[in-house]
């Protein structure tokens, strides 16, 4: 088995060997090299390739936002991790258009495994080099113009709160993306994942949300502009309406809340790959459509010939390196084939709720779709209780779409 190289950079010598004796455990797996500032990590990069660079913030002469930035356009392909003692708002907001996950010191050996593991798990189902380095490069996602002036004018407004925010962010994937990333790293020091966007501005503050919008420019407006056809409306009206779904059969299964929450945004973000490969190379997706329509195929079959990897595998790959709960990655990743997963059992609700809203959608409102054959995974669903529910769920999703439809007019 190859090993995965890691690279950490540190200006206190007590640290980097403190992490040093941290790795001892990890040294079947990891190849890690040290660099007391960022001039030598830089340095160090050029010489040999990393999978992760782990590096405090504070430095002298240049700073690790400076440092993750000149690797970001450089090294496009190496995770970046923050570990630093700093958790102040001033510096998260400086590198949270840089970072992928962020760590607090001290950071226990298990911490560390965790976030190093993560950082390479899903690329091991994301095809293609190129893709890696372009998902590695993203600072932010599109969000949709009308929902980006809603939220300023409640900014604006004096009896602004965090459930109107929160309702607005969880209608749009740029924003919940980037809110879950921040909210569920150390930063917030939480022990459980957050899916919920209210709950995620409630701890993340006011404050802190406004200064993302007004100050980091982590939500971008977005024009439709060249997509390769993508028709952005339609795309967010069915994440939409798949994250409403999600959230009805969760409830139906049984779950309990933080798995419902899970399926909501799970729902919302499913296709978020989509957004990142239209919008990055939109000369490409034109081609996935025009694929998809001549040979009357899945759009993710034809990604597969366009790119050797899908949406799925995309937006998966995104949302792990932002640190999401596993469950959304998960669902995203598997939202489509459910039984190409191996182990069908953990997060399983999620998983299920997502992959049958999703076709439910597409069956509903096709005005919304490009995947002309999406069909329920029957090696996936094969649980006699759950297909005896399907019509009585289906009712229900058809119910509540027709009571969005009445409020929308």
């Amino acid at each position: 088995m190859n090993k995965k190289r890691v690279l950490f950079v540190d200006d206190e010598q007590r640290i980097l060997d403190g992490i040093r004796r941290l790795m001892r455990s990890m040294r079947n797996e990891w190849d890690s090299e040290f660099a007391n500032s960022s001039k030598q990590a830089l340095e160090i990069m050029g010489k040999m390739d990393f999978n992760v660079i782990v590096t405090d913030i504070r430095m002298p002469i240049m700073d690790g936002a400076e440092l993750l930035e000149i690797v970001r356009e450089k090294h496009p392909n190496v995770v970046r991790i923050v570990l630093t003692g700093q958790t102040n708002k001033e510096s998260v907001l400086k590198m949270v258009s840089s970072m992928h996950q962020f760590l607090i010191k001290p950071c226990d050996a298990k911490s560390l495994k965790e976030a190093l593991s993560r950082a390479c798990t899903m690329k091991e189902i994301l095809k293609g080099y190129k893709l890696t380095q372009l998902i590695s490069h993203i600072k932010t996602l599109p969000s949709r113009p009308t929902l980006y002036f809603e939220i300023m004018k409640v900014f604006k407004s004096p009896s602004s709160s965090s459930k109107a925010v929160g309702k607005i962010i969880a209608q749009d994937m740029g924003m919940s993306a980037k809110v879950l990333q921040i909210v569920n790293s150390a930063y917030c020091g939480l022990r459980n994942k957050i899916s919920n966007p209210t709950q995620a501005v409630v701890y993340l503050g006011m404050n802190m949300v406004r200064s993302l919008v007004l100050t980091a420019n982590v939500f971008m407006q977005f024009e439709q502009r060249n997509l390769g056809n993508l028709q952005l409306d339609k795309l967010w009206d069915h994440s939409m309406n798949t994250g409403t779904f999600s959230k009805i059969i969760a409830m139906n299964l049984g779950s309990n809340l933080e798995n419902i929450d899970n399926a909501f945004m799970s729902g919302v973000l499913h296709d978020v790959g989509k957004l990142i490969l239209a919008a990055n190379l939109p000369k490409q997706y034109g081609e996935v459509l025009e694929i998809a329509r001549k040979e009357n195929i899945c759009d993710y079959e034809a990604e597969k010939k366009v790119f050797g990897s899908t949406h799925s595998e995309v937006g998966a790959y995104l949302l792990d390196l932002w640190g999401l709960p596993n469950s959304i990655v998960i669902a995203t990743a598997f939202h489509n084939k459910p039984s190409k997963r191996k182990d069908m059992i953990k997060d399983m609700h999620p998983l299920t709720a997502v992959h049958i809203a999703n076709v439910f959608e597409h069956e509903m409102c096709p005005e919304n779709s490009t995947n002309p054959r999406t069909e329920l995974d029957p090696k996936y669903l094969n649980d006699e209780v759950i297909l005896k529910q399907l019509p009585q769920w289906r009712k229900r999703c058809e119910k509540e779409l027709l009571h969005i439809r009445t409020n929308n007019e």
